[in-house]
């Protein structure tokens, strides 16, 4: 079913022709636009995703139509947590998860950083699997690994070796960076600089990044020569070659945001998605 198609069925739901999958009524909605709770609200979810929300009244019923009563519990928008690094809790995903759910959170963008000076790119990857399958939405960036001196960044992969983890969809771009690394000549400098280029050359502007939440990526829309235009064209260069002109192939577009139904006990349920 194309996204057409869906966007027209959810306008059939929402105008109260078609009946939703799940209905949750009598709930308090938070406005985050204008900081109200407003009582006697309700929501209508189709094919996983959020069709109508609005004052309670009674929607098409059909079968196997699921009814929630919220009992006045709050209904928000899911919170994306923009930067977090959720490996050194040495806890692992599952268990920051396990935590993160019952705070109404559904989005979550990590650092990848954590292992990476240990054991290499092998770090990153064991980390960006183990965001498969989970019940909230990860993101996560990948780390430039630029220390304080070179001695420090052994264990940096090589950009080319990190090209297939920064097209992964999940990948938001370039994460932490001693921004003064950007400016230091040699190859520590290049190495940085090579890699911010690629993510930008791969179409993840600081647009997109901010526009899923993550805001740490801003200052690298800065656009280089440093060290003057010949600097600029050696980076052109290298970049046409390592992505083998995927120039803006494809351009992140702003995650869908889960609905969290927050519970007196600190629990919480996802019930739908919205974009």
């Amino acid at each position: 079913m194309s996204e057409t198609e869906k966007r027209n069925i959810l306008s059939k739901v929402a105008l109260g022709n078609v009946p939703p999958d799940t209905i949750v009524t009598n709930g308090i909605l938070f406005n985050a636009f204008t900081g109200e709770f407003i009582k006697q609200q309700s929501i209508w979810i189709k094919d996983g995703m959020i069709a109508y929300v609005g004052p309670d009244h009674d929607p098409p019923k059909g079968e196997g139509v699921a009814v929630v009563d919220a009992n006045g519990m709050v209904l928000l928008p899911g919170l994306i947590d923009g930067h977090t690094h959720a490996i050194s809790n040495r806890m692992g995903i599952e268990e920051f998860t396990k935590h993160v759910i019952p705070t109404g959170t559904t989005t979550v963008v990590i650092e990848t950083m954590d292992l990476t000076p240990i054991v290499g790119k092998d770090g990153i990857e064991y980390v960006a699997k183990g965001l498969e399958r989970q019940p909230i939405r990860f993101y996560y960036t990948v780390p430039a690994m630029c220390c304080l001196t070179p001695s420090e960044e052994i264990n940096a992969p090589m950009n080319e070796e990190l090209l297939p983890l920064l097209e992964n969809p999940r990948c938001l771009g370039v994460g932490e960076i001693y921004w003064g690394d950007i400016f230091l000549e040699g190859k520590q400098g290049e190495r940085v600089r090579e890699l911010v280029s690629i993510g930008l050359g791969l179409g993840r502007s600081s647009r997109d990044i901010v526009r899923a939440g993550y805001n740490g990526y801003d200052r690298c829309r800065m656009r280089y020569p440093i060290d003057g235009g010949g600097h600029r064209k050696a980076q052109r260069n290298r970049r046409r070659r390592l992505c083998s002109g995927r120039r803006g192939r494809r351009r992140l577009s702003c995650p869908s945001l889960g609905i969290g139904v927050v519970r007196t006990d600190g629990g919480s349920e996802r019930t739908g998605k919205v974009c």
